[in-house]
């Protein structure tokens, strides 16, 4: 879906090629997407020092220099955070879409982890709900493109694939050309079919799964939160690791602090420092992480995303106590 909607979007060639802004780090699906359709990427970061957040002020700076070599015409925001885990608040959203506003860009809001929210004080609020809220000025104007799937959160668990996408305020004769860009694609397998109608449109109190629906979901989500929480404790115990605490979604991107002779033990071996770290994880420990090189990272900094779906209670987090980076 956001391919699709990246590929209707693209044009131009030299200072008008389209650029995208997505964040750093970032979900690698939207860097190799815009390299595929030859667009621009404009990154903007995340402050790691305040537990992910997006700062208006980054994304204003990365867009001024963007518009030295290209045309800026989107912005992609995930919340909650993918490999990040943080979950931005109303006041952020109410700001990104000023800002888009101001500056004419679409919005393409990736929130495929929306029912995953874990940590107090936190709450998730769809980039439509915040729109339509925020009066016609908004609401008649801002072009916005938000997706969902039963491929994350807790229905499938990145397992069943299937999700949907609702675009609002597209021009008609735009949306057309979407259409069949959508059309001429292959559809998901049956089984993601048949779970993104239950998304949609879950047991109702009145109906006999109701109960049962309610259960397992209430109880698979608190398992999430548990082992997220879990997850946040143990890596902090480790020296040189540092792990901002787990909003929501299901991974979380901690630094770690490699020693010099780590770092250039890795350069012998033409490896990036924190993919060294990983593989040596993995070798001693069985564990296996994907390296931050491959989201995206200030110059300097080292980090790894850990999947918070392990089945065993601690067994695996565990490990991590005896295998520091430092």
């Amino acid at each position: 879906m956001c391919q699709t909607m990246l590929k209707l979007l693209v044009s131009g060639e030299g200072m008008s090629r389209t650029g995208v802004m997505i964040s750093i780090p970032q979900y690698p699906l939207y860097s190799a997407a815009l390299a595929d359709l030859g667009a621009v990427q404009i990154s903007y970061y995340l402050d790691e020092d305040n537990c992910w957040s997006l700062d208006i002020s980054e994304l204003r700076h990365a867009l001024q220099e963007a518009k030295k070599h290209c045309s800026p015409r989107a912005l992609c925001i995930i919340n909650p955070g993918n490999p990040t885990g943080q979950v931005q608040s109303r006041q952020c959203i109410e700001d990104v879409i000023r800002f888009a506003a101001a500056e004419k860009l679409f919005l393409m809001a990736d929130e495929v982890y929306q029912d995953n929210v874990y940590a107090d004080g936190c709450k998730f609020h769809s980039f439509k709900k915040v729109l339509f809220e925020m009066g016609l000025e908004y609401s008649e104007k801002v072009e916005l493109a938000s997706f969902h799937s039963t491929s994350k959160c807790y229905m499938g668990e990145c397992g069943f694939r299937g999700g949907y996408m609702e675009v609002v305020n597209l021009d008609p004769e735009v949306k057309v050309q979407l259409t069949k860009l959508v059309s001429v694609r292959l559809c998901p397998p049956v089984p993601g079919q048949a779970l993104l109608d239950v998304v949609v449109n879950p047991p109702q109190p009145d109906e006999p799964s109701y109960d049962t629906f309610i259960k397992e979901r209430t109880d698979t989500l608190a398992t999430l939160a548990e082992k997220a929480s879990m997850t946040q404790e143990i890596l902090n115990q480790v020296p040189g690791i540092k792990c901002n605490p787990v909003q929501g979604a299901m991974y979380t991107f901690p630094r770690i602090h490699l020693p010099p002779k780590a770092i250039l033990e890795a350069k012998e071996k033409a490896q990036v420092p924190d993919m060294f770290y990983c593989m040596k994880l993995l070798e001693e420990t069985g564990i296996c992480l994907v390296p931050g090189s491959g989201f995206g990272q200030r110059d300097g900094t080292y980090h790894f995303r850990f999947f918070s779906l392990y089945t065993n209670k601690n067994d695996e987090i565990i490990k991590f106590l005896n295998f520091p980076p430092l």
